[in-house]
C-alpha cells in the first residue's frame, strides 16, 4: 500500500534585510502514481553585498532548475534510480548553460537540495552545506552524510552524488539549509515533531526562530511526514538511506558555519543585552539625579529634614545636595570612560568586520575567476583576479591583519589562491636551472649574437668584450670613440659587426686589429635631428626607430662609401617611448606598455592579450623570420614574456637570477635562451 505524505515549510525569506537568499518550491506530477518534487535553493551572501539584491537574477534560477526537474520527471512512467540520475544530469547541463550566458552569481556560493518522493521511496542529491534528516523513532540519522562529500564542486556537475531509501510509517524527513540548526538541536525539534500534528510543529519551530533569530537570517526547510502503513518490517528497511551505486562525479563542497562564528554572534548578542542594561542603569540615575535638582531650596531643605541621618548641627540641605552633587559627577566620569572604551573596542570591531568582508569579497572574486579560467575567458578571470588583489589591499589597509589570527589565516588562503591563480592565468613559468657561462667586466646593455660567440657592448661607452668558448675577452680599441654607439647588429653574410652612433654614422668593428672604423659616410645633416633607438638587419638593410620624426628608417649601403636612407612608413606614429625593434618581414616596435606592428609601411591590427601584471617598462623584443613567438624582456618585473604572432600569450619565464635583465638571443629551435643580466651572461633551455 502506499504511504500519504504530509508537507510543511518553514520558510522565512526575509528579504528586506537578509544576508542570504532563500526559496523553497514543492511539486506534484502525476504518472503512475504521484511524484513529490522538492527543491530548496539558498546561495550566499555578506553585509556587503546582501544576496538579496540579486533577487530576480536567483528566482530566475530557482525557476530554471524547477522547471527542469519537472521536464525531467513528466514523460516518465517507470521511477528509479537511473530516472533520478538523468534528472541531475538535466539540471546539471542548464546550470552549466546559465553560467556560460554570465549568470554566475551564485558559483560556488550555492547550498541547495534536490528531493523526489515516489512509491514510498525518497531521492535525495545536495550540494554545499544543505542537509537532509529523518527522525524515525525518536532518533535523528543525516541521510544526506553520502553525498556531502568534502570535494571542490565542478563547474559542469553541481549536483554530483544521491542517495535513496523507503520511508516507514511515522518517519519525518527535515530537508533544510545548516541555519535552522543554529537555533533548532536535533532534539527539540524531535519533542516537536513526535508530540503533536506536521502543521502544529512546524508553527512552533517557525515561532521559535522568529523570536531569537538575527533578522539577517534567511530559512528554508521542508517537512516531510509519511502517514500509513508499510508492507515491509523496519528491519527489512535498513539501511535508511542508501547511496546510490555509482555517482556522476565525485566533486563537492561543504559549506557550514563553524562554532568559532556560533560562539562570536553569541557572544556579540550578550554583548549587546549587557550593554543596553548598562545604558538603562545610567540613564536612570540621571534622571533621578535631574529631578531632584529641579525641587525647589524649601521642598528639598524639608525633605532632607525629614530623612536626614546627618549629626544634629550640620546643614543636611548642603551635604545632601554635595553628595548628590559628587555622585552624579562620578557616575559621569565612569560614563564617559564606559562610552569610549565602548567606541574604542566598537571602531576595533568594526575595522576587523570590514576587513573580514573585504577578504571573503577577495576569495569571491578569485573564485569567479577561477570559473571564468575553466571557461577559457581570460579577460573576464584577469579582471576578477585584479578586483581581488584590490579587495586584499583594501583589507590591508583597514586593519593589521597579521595581528588577528582568523583575518591571517584567510588572507593567507586568498593569497596563495591569488598567486595560484595568477600563475595560471599568465602562464608563468619558473626555470629551474639557470648556467653562468660567462662574466663581463664592464657593464654591457647590449647583447650581439656571432657565429663563434656574443659581443657584449655598452651603448654608452666604447666597452666592447667578446665572450668565446667559456672565455670573455676586452676588446681594446686602437682609437677611441668620439661617438656614443647607440645599437648594433651581426651581418652574417659579411661576418661583420655593424654599429650606429647616436649622431648617424655607421662602424664596422675589426675584432682582429681592435679597431671601429667608419663603414661608409652618411648625410649627418640628414641625422641630426633624429634620435634614433634599436638596429636589426634583414634582408640586405638595417632597419631603425627614429623617435623625433615618428619614423621607421631603413638603411641601406648604395656602394662601399655611401648609404641611402629612406622612410619606411606611408603614415608617421608617435615613436617617442619606442625602446626597440624585431625584424621578420613585419617590423615590431616595442613601447614600454605595448608593442605595434607595422608590414609594408602601414599599421596593422595587433594587441598583447590582457595581463593580471600589466606590461609595464618592457626594454628589449626578439624574434627571427622563421620563429614562432616574439620574446620581450621587462627588468623591473623579472620577467621575460614569450607571445606568439597573433599576441597571444605562450608562457612568462621568471627566476630568482632575473636581477637585471638587460637583453636577450634565442635560439627557438633548440628550446635555449641566453640572457645577459647585469655582467652575466646566463644560459637556460626552455
Amino acid at each position: 500500500m502506499r504511504n500519504k505524505l504530509n508537507i510543511h515549510q518553514i520558510f522565512l525569506p526575509n528579504y528586506k534585510h537578509a544576508l542570504n537568499f532563500v526559496s523553497l518550491y514543492e511539486g506534484i506530477i502525476r504518472s503512475e502514481d504521484f511524484i513529490h518534487l522538492f527543491l530548496l535553493i539558498e546561495i550566499k551572501g555578506d553585509r556587503k553585498f546582501p544576496a538579496p539584491k540579486k533577487l530576480e537574477e536567483f528566482e530566475k534560477l530557482t525557476r530554471t532548475i524547477a522547471k527542469t526537474l519537472k521536464a525531467s520527471y513528466s514523460g516518465e512512467t517507470s521511477i528509479s534510480e537511473a530516472t533520478f540520475e538523468k534528472a541531475l544530469t538535466n539540471v546539471n547541463n542548464q546550470l552549466s548553460t546559465l553560467v556560460r550566458k554570465g549568470m554566475v552569481g551564485w558559483y560556488k556560493k550555492l547550498n541547495a537540495l534536490i528531493g523526489v518522493y515516489s512509491k514510498n521511496v525518497l531521492y535525495i542529491s545536495v550540494t554545499g552545506s544543505a542537509s537532509a534528516f529523518l527522525l524515525r523513532k525518536s532518533e535523528f540519522s543525516n541521510i544526506s552524510d553520502e553525498v556531502s562529500s568534502g570535494f571542490s564542486p565542478h563547474p559542469l556537475k553541481t549536483f554530483s552524488n544521491f542517495t535513496s531509501g523507503q520511508l516507514n510509517d511515522g518517519d519525518v524527513a527535515v530537508l533544510s539549509t545548516s541555519g535552522l540548526y543554529n537555533y533548532l538541536s536535533l532534539d527539540k525539534m524531535s519533542k516537536a515533531l513526535e508530540h503533536g500534528a506536521l502543521e502544529d510543529a512546524g508553527r512552533n519551530l517557525t515561532a521559535i526562530l522568529k523570536q531569537n533569530a538575527l533578522p539577517d537570517e534567511a530559512f528554508g526547510t521542508l517537512l516531510l511526514k509519511i502517514s500509513g502503513r508499510l508492507e515491509l518490517a523496519d528491519a527489512e528497511l535498513q539501511p535508511l538511506m542508501s547511496p546510490s551505486s555509482h555517482s556522476i562525479i565525485e566533486d563537492r563542497e561543504t559549506l557550514s558555519e563553524n562554532s568559532r562564528q556560533r560562539i562570536g554572534r553569541t557572544t556579540k548578542n550578550f554583548g549587546a543585552v549587557i550593554w543596553q542594561i548598562i545604558s538603562w542603569f545610567f540613564t536612570s540615575l540621571y534622571q533621578i539625579a535631574g529631578k531632584l535638582f529641579r525641587k525647589t531650596p524649601r521642598r528639598l531643605r524639608a525633605e532632607t529634614a525629614e530623612s536626614s541621618l546627618q549629626p544634629t548641627g550640620l546643614p543636611a540641605r548642603k551635604i545632601k545636595k554635595k553628595t548628590l552633587l559628587w555622585t552624579f559627577l562620578t557616575l559621569a566620569v565612569l560614563l564617559a570612560i564606559n562610552v569610549a572604551f565602548f567606541n574604542i573596542r566598537n571602531k576595533e570591531q568594526k575595522s576587523r568586520g570590514e576587513a573580514a568582508t573585504l577578504l571573503e569579497e577577495a576569495f569571491t572574486r578569485a573564485t569567479d575567476a577561477e570559473a571564468a579560467l575553466i571557461y577559457g575567458d581570460q579577460n573576464k578571470a584577469t579582471k576578477a583576479l585584479s578586483d581581488a588583489v584590490e579587495k586584499i589591499e583594501e583589507a590591508q589597509k583597514v586593519t593589521d591583519i597579521k595581528n588577528i589570527p582568523e583575518l591571517n589565516e584567510k588572507h593567507n588562503l586568498t593569497s596563495e589562491k591569488i598567486s595560484k591563480l595568477t600563475n595560471q592565468i599568465n602562464k608563468v613559468t619558473a626555470i629551474g636551472e639557470v648556467e653562468s657561462i660567462g662574466k663581463f667586466e664592464a657593464t654591457p646593455d647590449r647583447l650581439i649574437k656571432t657565429e663563434i660567440g656574443f659581443l657584449g657592448f655598452n651603448s654608452f661607452t666604447d666597452s666592447f668584450e667578446f665572450y668565446e668558448n667559456a672565455r670573455v675577452e676586452k676588446i681594446n680599441l686602437t682609437s677611441p670613440m668620439t661617438e656614443n654607439i647607440l645599437s648594433g647588429a651581426y651581418v652574417a653574410s659579411e661576418d661583420s659587426m655593424l654599429f650606429v652612433s647616436i649622431m648617424g654614422n655607421f662602424f664596422k668593428l675589426n675584432a682582429a686589429t681592435q679597431e671601429l672604423a667608419p663603414m661608409f659616410s652618411t648625410d649627418t645633416r640628414e641625422l641630426e635631428e633624429r634620435n634614433l633607438s634599436g638596429l636589426k638587419f634583414y634582408a640586405g638593410r638595417f632597419y631603425s626607430v627614429d623617435k623625433t620624426n615618428s619614423q621607421i628608417l631603413r638603411i641601406a649601403s648604395a656602394n662601399g662609401n655611401s648609404s641611402i636612407i629612406e622612410s619606411w612608413l606611408k603614415t608617421p606614429f608617435d615613436f617617442s617611448l619606442a625602446e626597440d625593434l624585431a625584424v621578420d618581414g613585419n617590423i615590431f616596435v616595442l613601447l614600454p606598455d605595448s608593442v605595434v606592428k607595422f608590414s609594408k609601411g602601414q599599421k596593422q591590427d595587433f594587441n598583447l592579450a590582457v595581463l593580471s601584471q600589466p606590461l609595464e617598462n618592457a626594454k628589449r623584443i626578439f624574434t627571427s623570420a622563421n620563429y614562432q613567438y616574439i620574446y620581450i624582456t621587462e627588468p623591473e618585473n623579472s620577467r621575460i614574456l614569450i607571445f606568439s604572432k597573433q599576441g597571444d600569450l605562450a608562457t612568462q619565464l621568471v627566476s630568482d637570477k632575473f636581477s637585471d635583465l638587460k637583453d636577450i638571443w634565442v635560439d627557438e629551435p633548440n628550446k635555449m635562451m641566453y640572457v645577459l643580466n647585469g655582467n652575466d651572461l646566463f644560459r637556460f633551455r626552455f
